[in-house]
């Protein structure tokens, strides 16, 4: 079955119910930054003249400071070098591109930060973890990690403090949850 529309209120806390009574666990996924040197660079940059430390791009964290942070840096030459404009934008700026180098390094240090709080809120309760490294075709790398729990009573406190399937999901959670019993998976999401 393809689910297309958005699971939430009610709906999701039956289903969530349902699940509890049916399935023994839970996955859920970290997909690394695939472009993890780069984003360093730039928030290193961004950093160094903003005057934010990697706390104040966490803790300011929003749609407003993402705009912020973007009109200071839009046409950055540290961060769109030659380099970059000949790899990326044809000799031509390309603000939709640079809104993305820019929003997105700093979604990923925030994310890495939710993750980690995660992680650690939830250690006692983690079964397993699979790490896997991806190559594509094209030559890009995804390096991924996911996370397996056993359905119990905090698990099902986790699930419950979500409103949705899609509140797992970049950059404000760890995301892609699956549910499972004896090992088979029973549902399965794609968030991102």
């Amino acid at each position: 079955m393809l689910v297309e529309e958005e699971i939430v209120g009610n709906v999701y806390i039956n289903l969530m119910n349902y699940i509890f009574k049916k399935c023994d666990s839970i996955s859920l996924t970290k997909r690394h930054d695939q472009h993890e040197e780069i984003t360093s660079r730039y928030i290193n940059i961004m950093s160094s003249i903003s005057g934010y430390s990697i706390d104040d791009f966490i803790d300011k964290y929003s749609d407003k400071f993402l705009n912020e942070i973007y009109e200071i840096f839009k046409d950055n030459e540290e961060i769109f070098d030659t380099e970059y404009m000949a790899k990326y934008e044809n000799g031509h700026p390309d603000y939709f591109k640079r809104w993305i180098s820019i929003t997105q390094s700093v979604e990923h240090i925030y994310h890495n930060n939710v993750v980690e709080k995660w992680k650690i809120k939830n250690e006692s309760n983690i079964d397993k973890i699979k790490m896997v490294i991806h190559k594509y075709d094209f030559g890009d790398i995804c390096r991924y990690d996911t996370y397996y729990l056993k359905m119990n009573t905090e698990t099902e406190k986790e699930l419950l403090s979500k409103k949705s399937l899609y509140d797992w999901c970049f950059p404000n959670s760890i995301e892609d949850i699956c549910f499972f019993k004896d090992g088979y998976c029973f549902l399965e999401t794609v968030a991102h």
